[in-house]
């Protein structure tokens, strides 16, 4: 199988290689479309049971996203009339958040007091810094025993209060949310710089989807990088070449990607192992174009899977080359011959066990198994008709006859020697 698998790939490089450009080139172009859904129903299918539940009392009772900021006294005593006319007058600015249509808090809670048969209803503080020292004491008093309050918008030892803000997001959330965020986090700085003595804390799901997504952005452009130039360069020290160091890191960092003249095996491998991952997203950019948080870690999980077919492949090319000073057309057979089924059965197998996961309920799980049969698909393409035409086109017929022609130099300066002292004799 591998035999036949070679003579086809080699016969038909040309074509293979081509193609395998096409392909790679219409993927990356749908790339630019992948957006971040962090919204918790892009977990489940359209038709999942739980979903269909959730948007039906959505659409009864309407979407309520909620932002908390809780303010903490250092002294353990949040009723004074400073500090509640600071959290008056957050209250009140937390009113000019974008998307906020409604704002809770101590000092805004609506207090009703019965005096015969008259009812007054009116916000519990009202210009706090005009307040009696008593009448902070009855406020303290009332909070602490309002059930609507305590353990909602007051701690019961008084440290701690909360305003709440309750947004209105557009169907299109993310956006919304991080100029919400962003918004509300310029705030709290001016507070934190202005009340140094008062501590601010911010919680709530468009908080911490918007710093999720910063996470997920940071570590793509840090961490990943991270693990593939690490990665490359311990292949180009195990393939002998330090020249892979270098072009691994000008592929990652992509300012230099096929521009040297001289490229070697470090090039050849970054390019089969780099590009199924770009295929993968560029095809899932067009089936779908939203990338949930959990479709992040594919890029980790498949890159130490697919660099083990190149690693091997490499491996077979480069002994029957310097060990058994086979062409580059022989090697390439070679390499099929020994490890080539081996790549595509175990491609195969891969394909098949993360293909299950697509009937997954949990959307999570399905969208992962997907694209990552789409990347290891990719990467066996790429391996059996990318990796093989690279290796001819790059790794010149030359290069073998010049060590050739090395060597017999080398074995006639020997002779040379040997024979001297007997022709002077």
């Amino acid at each position: 199988m591998g035999r036949a698998i070679g003579s086809f790939c080699v016969d038909n490089k040309l074509a293979g290689l081509v193609l395998s450009v096409i392909l790679t080139i219409i993927a990356i172009l749908g790339v630019d479309r992948l957006q971040f859904d962090m919204d918790v129903k892009a977990s489940f299918s359209s038709d999942n049971p739980q979903r269909l539940t959730f948007e039906e009392l959505i659409n009864l009772y309407g979407s309520v996203d909620t932002i908390l900021i809780a303010v903490e006294s250092t002294n353990g005593n949040l009723f004074t009339t400073q500090n509640l006319s600071i959290l008056e007058k957050l209250t009140q600015d937390s009113w000019k958040i974008p998307f906020c249509h409604r704002v809770e808090s101590i000092v805004n809670y609506q207090h009703s007091i019965a005096n015969e048969d008259d009812l007054t209803v009116e916000p519990l503080v009202d210009n706090a810094l005009d307040l009696t020292t008593s009448e902070v004491e009855e406020i303290k008093k009332i909070a602490l025993s309002e059930v609507s309050l305590l353990n909602r918008l007051i701690t019961p030892h008084g440290d701690v209060a909360a305003v709440q803000l309750q947004l209105a997001l557009p169907e299109q959330r993310q956006a919304a949310e991080a100029e919400a965020t962003a918004s509300i986090k310029r705030l709290i700085h001016q507070y934190e710089q202005a009340y140094p003595f008062l501590n601010f804390y911010l919680t709530g799901i468009p908080v911490s989807n918007t710093i999720s997504m910063a996470v997920i952005l940071g570590d793509m452009q840090t961490t990943l990088p991270l693990m593939y130039i690490l990665m490359f360069a311990g292949l180009g020290y195990l393939l002998r070449s330090f020249t892979a160091v270098t072009i691994a890191l000008a592929i990652i960092t992509l300012t230099i990607m096929l521009a040297l003249r001289s490229v070697k095996y470090g090039l050849i491998s970054v390019i089969p192992n780099l590009f199924p991952a770009a295929i993968g997203f560029g095809f899932w950019a067009i089936y779908s174009g939203e990338l949930g948080i959990n479709l992040v870690s594919v890029l980790g999980i498949t890159i130490g899977i697919i660099v083990d077919d190149t690693v091997h492949f490499l491996a077979k090319y480069l002994r029957a080359r310097r060990e058994k000073q086979y062409s580059t057309t022989d090697a390439v057979r070679y390499a099929f011959n020994t490890v080539g089924p081996a790549i595509w059965v175990t491609s195969v197998i891969l394909i098949i066990g993360f293909v299950t996961l697509a009937f997954s309920q949990f959307r999570g799980n399905a969208d992962m198994g997907l694209i990552t049969t789409i990347i290891i698909a990719s990467a066996l393409l790429l391996d059996l008709f990318m990796l093989p035409p690279l290796l001819m086109l790059v790794d010149k017929e030359r290069k073998l006859v010049d060590s050739k022609t090395s060597l017999l130099d080398k074995n006639n300066k020997t002779n040379a020697s040997v024979l001297a002292p007997e022709i002077d004799g």
